[in-house]
């Protein structure tokens, strides 16, 4: 619709718990096809300017992990005790790999954006045979696998032992994310996928194996831009304090300027759902009769905001 000239926008879940997104393209979790050179030197500034003031990342912490809740409808959240027994992986290491939907399924990639943002894997299988290689300097390490939901057909072929899991990596019950974020001493994200901003409420190193956000903010470990010396320096987290400011500064930017706040979501998502209703009432040319049908949303969508 966009390339005929229609104004198209697509509403989604966002980046953090009881938030939404909009955004006017197949964003992939806001990778850097759409962060062009001002723009990402732009969001640099903001990253520096709200890990001044990390108010914001602090209560989005708060609000995310008091309530333990995934995205996903799932089990209770175990404590990291207990997810180390389960698995018997006792005092090892724990890396924590999850996996994003389409950028991480069993066939390669067929979105153009998919091949950009990850250039170093056609799929799952190749995703995690690479980091194999890249784990081998760390024999000690677990690596518990959790895939997207949402791709049943690749989490069946893992848990039938169809698509093999290498050496030192073991496939998750699908288990509340909450459990393996709190348990993990490092996460590796594969794809761009809403968990790598979880992990970053955690406070955990995280290793993108795609170009992102977090990457260019500076809040991840990017292994396309930087390789090998990209997972040395996670293991050892080399960079943990400027890595910890740049999480404060860039969940604080999201919420200040990218995500729209459900009701009920304490203020610290300055954007909110009639904001949102407004901005796409204004989509359309007054008189026609898209525009009627647009105040009629919009009009709907104040409403059950006011019914919350």
């Amino acid at each position: 619709m966009s390339a005929h000239g229609v104004p198209a926008y697509c509403i989604e879940r966002g980046w953090l718990m009881g938030t939404f997104q909009l955004h006017s393209t197949e964003n992939n979790a806001f990778n850097d096809l759409h962060l062009d050179f001002p723009t990402r030197q732009r969001l640099k500034q903001d990253v520096r300017s709200h890990a001044e003031d990390p108010w914001r990342f602090n209560a989005a912490r708060d609000y995310y992990i008091t309530r333990a809740k995934a995205k996903y409808a799932g089990k209770d959240k175990l404590d990291p005790q207990a997810v180390r027994a389960k698995y018997g992986i006792d005092d090892a290491p724990l890396i924590a790999c999850f996996s994003a939907a389409a950028g991480s399924s069993l066939v390669p990639h067929q979105v153009p954006s998919m091949r950009f943002s990850s250039p170093l894997f056609d799929n799952l299988p190749a995703a995690l045979a690479l980091l194999s290689e890249h784990l081998a300097a760390w024999p000690e390490a677990r690596v518990l696998v959790q895939a997207h939901p949402i791709d049943r057909i690749i989490t069946e072929a893992l848990r039938k032992g169809t698509l093999p899991l290498p050496d030192r990596f073991i496939l998750s019950d699908a288990e509340n994310v909450h459990s393996l974020l709190d348990a993990a001493d490092r996460v590796a994200i594969v794809g761009s996928t809403t968990v790598q901003f979880d992990a970053l409420l955690y406070d955990k190193p995280v290793l993108s194996m795609s170009r992102n956000v977090t990457v260019t903010a500076g809040a991840a470990y990017g292994l396309v831009e930087h390789g090998a010396q990209a997972v040395a320096d996670w293991k050892d987290d080399v960079d943990a304090q400027a890595q910890a400011s740049a999480r404060r500064g860039l969940i604080g930017c999201l919420c200040a300027e990218r995500l729209i706040r459900q009701r009920s979501l304490p203020g610290f998502v300055e954007n909110d759902t009639e904001t949102l209703a407004d901005f796409i009432a204004s989509l359309g040319d007054g008189g026609d009769d898209m525009q009627h049908r647009l105040d009629a949303f919009a009009a709907e969508l104040r409403q059950s905001v006011r019914g919350q």
